[in-house]
């Protein structure tokens, strides 16, 4: 059931893909590394194969 004043609309025609980039500072050093981690997580948590 959904709260009050929320309705559900079918929108199967609607195109809700999106993009993410990740931007890595230069002066990361040490840190390159957990940079290269976090954008891979996300990148697997977010990709859905059509």
């Amino acid at each position: 059931m959904l709260p009050d004043g929320i309705a559900l609309v079918d929108a199967a025609d609607v195109d809700l893909s999106f993009q993410v980039a990740a931007l890595r500072s230069p002066h990361l050093n040490r840190l390159a590394k957990v940079a290269e981690a976090i954008a891979k997580a996300v990148g697997e948590a977010v990709r859905i194969e059509a």
